[in-house]
C-alpha cells in the first residue's frame, strides 16, 4: 500500500498518475523548457488539470524565476493538483529522467566515436527537430503574447539583429528557424 495509509488510495492513483505524465515528458521530450512546455500544457490541458493555454501564459513569470521551465511547470501543475506533496512528486519526475540520462551518458561519453559521420549526423538532426519543437512552442503563443505593433516591432527589430549580427553565434540552421518565423509571421499577419 505504499504510504496509502498516509494519503489514501485515490490520491496515491493521482500521485502517480502526475508522476508518470510529468516523467514520460520530461524523458521523451527533446528540445528543453519551451518545448517541454509545449507538450505539457497539451497532456495537461487533455487530463484537466490546466486550461489550454495556462503554461504557455505562465512563461513570462516562469522566467522570471531562478530555474529550470520544467521544474517550475512540474511546481505549478502539481501543486495545482495534489497541493505541496503533488509539487514534490512532480519535481522529483522532472529531474529524475535528466538525471538518469546524465548518469548513463557521462558513464559511456568516452567511448562514443565522436569523430563518426553517423554520430555527426545525428546531432545535426537533432538540432533540427529542435529549430521545428521551437516553433512549435512558438507559434501558438504568439497571438496571445503579442497584441500591438510596439511588441512586433521589438520582436522583428530582434530577429533581424540576431539573424545579421556576426558576433551572435548562431548557426546556419539557427538563422533559417528566424529567417522562417520572420517570414510565416509577416505573412501571417499580411494576411490577417
Amino acid at each position: 500500500r505504499l504510504c496509502g495509509a498516509c494519503v489514501g488510495d485515490r490520491h496515491m492513483k493521482k500521485l502517480f498518475t502526475l508522476f508518470w505524465e510529468i516523467f514520460r515528458i520530461s524523458l521523451l521530450v527533446i528540445g528543453g523548457g519551451y518545448a517541454l512546455v509545449s507538450v505539457a500544457d497539451a497532456v495537461f490541458a487533455k487530463r484537466g488539470w490546466t486550461r489550454e493555454g495556462e503554461l504557455i501564459d505562465n512563461l513570462p513569470t516562469y522566467q522570471m524565476i531562478p530555474g529550470i521551465l520544467a521544474g517550475h511547470n512540474a511546481v505549478y501543475v502539481g501543486s495545482k493538483v495534489a497541493g505541496a506533496l503533488g509539487a514534490f512528486v512532480a519535481l522529483t519526475a522532472a529531474i529524475l529522467p535528466s538525471i538518469l540520462i546524465f548518469t548513463l551518458v557521462s558513464a559511456g561519453y568516452g567511448t562514443l566515436p565522436l569523430d563518426n559521420v553517423f554520430l555527426s549526423s545525428a546531432f545535426v538532426g537533432l538540432r533540427s527537430a529542435l529549430a521545428g519543437i521551437v516553433s512549435a512552442a512558438f507559434f501558438p503563443s504568439w497571438n496571445r503574447n503579442v497584441n500591438d505593433d510596439f511588441g512586433k516591432t521589438v520582436f522583428f527589430a530582434a530577429a533581424i539583429f540576431v539573424g545579421i549580427n556576426k558576433s551572435v553565434k548562431i548557426t546556419v540552421a539557427d538563422k533559417i528557424v528566424i529567417l522562417v518565423i520572420v517570414c510565416y509571421l509577416l505573412l501571417y499577419e499580411s494576411a490577417v
